[in-house]
């Protein structure tokens, strides 16, 4: 539950505890009980996950804006995990690292994992990084990990900035970003070399402790009734999805060839455009079908 409530900086000691054994967002059996309903829990990295983990990234998708080469062999993600374990080290007062397993809640099985590098106590700031399996891409677990980890980093590490960074051409990651409330800081120029020898430029981006908290106390508008008469959901879906039939309220977004991360934000800019509101986080990753949808601004209409 959100406090609403900005907390004073933790004492040093007080703050690598948390670091250290508390994991974002609770247990399992904490993420279970959650409303709304939660799909993931976060677990502390270990050997333990190296063959599931092996699972998704050698997906080759999944390293396309990290500038590395997938893992074609369970040898290959081995080192990656070694190597992420080393960086979190073993040290707790001074750690500038920390890192999770994503696993969802109903099989327990890893698809990504979330981490805190940089982390800066006399500073009070921490930067963010998570990536999920490719398969699960455009299914709203992008939103429930921000939110996790944004009410971790602000509430539970007491933190005044949360910042990161994203490759330019990596539009979906930019488009969750953008529509979670982080503020763009500019642009690293050539800030990756790929194998192949070519540069890009990453998106700078970052969230105040005060924007966090007015982010979330703020009073999300009802639906205008009369455009909710005038406007036809599913027209705006057919347009956005590129649908020439009929589109029905047993249809399921993630069911078409072009749904992922970005068609996903285009269709709620286009909504909250022309409902004249603003979805919640937790209403965007329950938006699987055309009634889901219609059930969440009919919600609205009745406040």
């Amino acid at each position: 539950m959100i406090s609403l409530k900005k907390k004073n900086i933790l004492p040093k000691k007080e703050f690598y505890r948390i670091l250290d054994e508390v994991v974002p967002g609770g247990s399992k059996a904490k993420a279970r009980k959650a409303i709304p309903k939660r799909k993931i829990f976060l677990e502390r990295i270990s050997m333990d996950g190296l063959e599931e983990m092996h699972e998704y990234s050698k997906d080759e998708r999944f390293f396309r804006h990290l500038g590395k080469q997938p893992s074609k062999t369970l040898g290959d993600t081995e080192k990656y995990l070694r190597n992420l374990l080393n960086l979190v080290g073993k040290k707790v007062i001074g750690r500038t690292r920390m890192a999770w397993f994503l696993k969802r809640i109903d099989t327990s099985k890893i698809f990504g994992t979330a981490n805190l590098l940089t982390v800066d106590y006399d500073n009070q700031s921490v930067q963010w990084g998570y990536g999920i399996d490719p398969q699960l891409w455009g299914r709203g677990y992008v939103f429930e990990i921000q939110d996790i980890l944004k009410q971790y980093v602000f509430e539970e590490l007491c933190l005044n900035k949360l910042w990161g960074s994203a490759r330019v051409d990596n539009q979906l990651t930019i488009s969750t970003l953008k529509a979670t409330g982080m503020k763009e800081e500019g642009i690293q120029r050539q800030e990756l070399r790929d194998p192949k020898g070519k540069y890009y430029d990453f998106w700078l981006y970052s969230m105040l402790v005060e924007e966090y908290f007015d982010v979330n106390k703020e009073k999300y508008g009802k639906v205008n009734q009369d455009y909710f008469k005038e406007i036809r959901l599913e027209k705006i879906i057919a347009r956005t999805m590129q649908i020439t039939e009929e589109v029905k309220d047993d249809f399921i977004m993630q069911e078409s060839p072009l749904w992922d991360s970005l068609k996903q934000m285009e269709l709620i800019a286009a909504l909250e455009a022309a409902y004249e509101t603003r979805f919640t986080v937790d209403e965007i990753v329950e938006m699987y079908s055309v009634k889901d949808i219609k059930n969440i601004i009919l919600t609205r209409l009745s406040k």
